[in-house]
């Protein structure tokens, strides 16, 4: 259960670092594919999970209301596609007790847990700035948001104080 906590941070990542104090040579490292996937896999129940933790703070109009149903179906129409490309993330994350897992039992649990994990830190004063930025986002290519999740991870495992416990594999180039 722990490894699915640390799963989690790449969201968390984005906007407050809240991960394992692990030594640098002990993080797992994830392909930005890898990293991309998993944003495209988690999305649909993450949003589901913000949605409903900010359904009393937002007024009906709120995109985390109104749009959030077409936003959601529109990031579950990627989920499989993505989650072929995510498995090996998933094994890096979880280590071999993952790994091995029936991907059929392992995907379900993975969208279960996920959504309700960011979701318990949010605030309703946060509710109208998630709204907002998930207004901006929206309109963009599922595959864009991931990429832009995935950078704003990174940008902010490059600035924390904080450990995550993972990291994006450097790219040479």
């Amino acid at each position: 259960m722990k490894r699915l906590r640390t799963f989690a941070a790449l969201w968390i990542g984005a906007t407050a670092m809240v991960g394992a104090q692990a030594a640098p040579t002990d993080l797992p490292c994830l392909t930005t594919q890898e990293g991309q996937s998993l944003v495209q896999v988690a999305l649909p129940d993450v949003l589901d999970a913000v949605g409903k933790t900010c359904a009393t703070a937002l007024p009906a109009t709120a995109t985390l209301r109104a749009g959030l149903p077409a936003l959601i179906a529109r990031y579950r129409a990627n989920g499989d596609a993505a989650w072929i490309a995510a498995k090996p993330a998933i094994g890096k994350l979880g280590g071999e007790q993952l790994r091995d897992m029936n991907p059929d039992v392992l995907r379900p649990l993975i969208s279960t847990i996920m959504g309700p994990l960011i979701a318990k830190d949010i605030k309703p004063g946060d509710c109208p700035r998630i709204d907002r930025i998930t207004g901006l986002l929206a309109p963009l290519p599922v595959a864009n948001t991931a990429a832009l999740v995935v950078e704003l991870f990174q940008l902010g495992t490059d600035r924390s104080k904080t450990r995550a416990p993972f990291s994006i594999c450097p790219t040479h180039g």
